[in-house]
């Protein structure tokens, strides 16, 4: 099936999300542009976007065929794929198995550190507020999620982490986080 690009809806750091003639399905553009530091520093890779678009989809296809849910549906071409039309919430799920970055910096935990069990955490995702991390409290305060999505998505995420990390292991790359 043949998608048309439509106009832009969305454009982050490393993708762009475009409508199509099927309204409950969007076009995403994987770009060359690679960012560091919340997109403090910037710089274009030749082809970095269609590799990405290629692992994307042979993760979403992993995952799939473990019966996880996503909304991929397919390749459009070398860079663009077809998923479908999703309502975002502003949460940034991150699950670590190994500490490194952030949490050896906020924290006294030493780099290298492996956590078992993984350390699973939510941010609010928002550049301006350099992406705060979020608690309990502050969840119920801005009512992104109920307590039952919250189990949901730790649910999912740590069964996510399992199918990857398994797969990760069988190519001798070790996935410290995602």
């Amino acid at each position: 099936m043949n998608h048309i690009q439509g106009k832009l809806i969305h454009e982050g750091k490393a993708k762009r999300i475009f409508t199509c003639e099927n309204p409950e399905r969007v076009l995403i553009e994987f770009k060359n542009d690679a960012t560091a530091f919340n997109a403090k520093k910037r710089s274009e890779i030749e082809g970095k976007g269609r590799l990405n678009c290629k692992i994307s989809a042979a993760l979403f296809e992993l995952l799939e065929s473990n019966r996880i849910s996503t909304h991929f549906l397919g390749l459009h071409s070398e860079t663009f794929m077809i998923a479908d039309k999703i309502n975002v919430i502003p949460l940034e799920v991150v699950i670590r198995n190994i500490a490194t970055g952030s949490l050896c910096r906020e924290t006294p935990i030493r780099q290298g550190t492996i956590l078992n069990p993984p350390l699973l955490d939510l941010y609010y995702k928002d550049d301006k507020l350099g992406d705060p991390i979020l608690t309990e409290g502050r969840l119920k305060l801005l009512d992104l999620i109920s307590t039952s999505q919250i189990k949901e998505i730790e649910g999912i995420t740590r069964n996510v982490n399992k199918i990857l990390k398994e797969y990760f292991d069988s190519l001798d790359l070790l996935l410290v986080d995602f």
